[in-house]
């Protein structure tokens, strides 16, 4: 993913094509646009269709299916990062661990996020400034 981008496509039209007749797409990237370019949003109540000879399943929020699941699935890849902020302090785990500083939306009620500033008319800050 790219920041306050949509995901490119990864799979192409010609790609999709090239799949066996039949075959199963599941789009767990269509909250963010996919990463297909035949997929597009479903539902739960239709969350399938036909394009290209391939079936596409593209629903939005697949974890809320499974939430009990997915929220284990999901504390399990957190908190050993929430453990290592409470012990060094937020800066320096972000700055010992820079792939976290993408996760990063605001800190000390500064907003690093470009769409988010954009949305609620707040000055945007850089990471750096911010973890100074």
């Amino acid at each position: 993913m790219i920041e306050d981008h949509p995901t490119p496509h990864l799979l192409m039209r010609e790609n999709v094509q090239a799949m066996k007749r039949g075959s199963v797409l599941v789009d767990v990237a269509i909250d963010q646009g996919g990463s297909a370019e035949t997929s597009r949003p479903t539902t739960i109540s239709n969350p399938t269709y036909i394009e290209e000879d391939v079936v596409h399943y593209c629903v939005p929020n697949m974890p809320a299916l499974v939430p009990r699941s997915a929220t284990r699935a999901f504390q399990n890849q957190v908190l050993p990062f929430i453990k290592l902020m409470l012990r060094d302090g937020v800066v320096e785990t972000l700055q010992n661990h820079p792939y976290l500083v993408t996760g990063l939306s605001t800190h000390q009620g500064k907003v690093v996020r470009g769409i988010i500033a954009d949305v609620f008319g707040v000055k945007h800050h850089s990471v750096e400034e911010v973890l100074k």
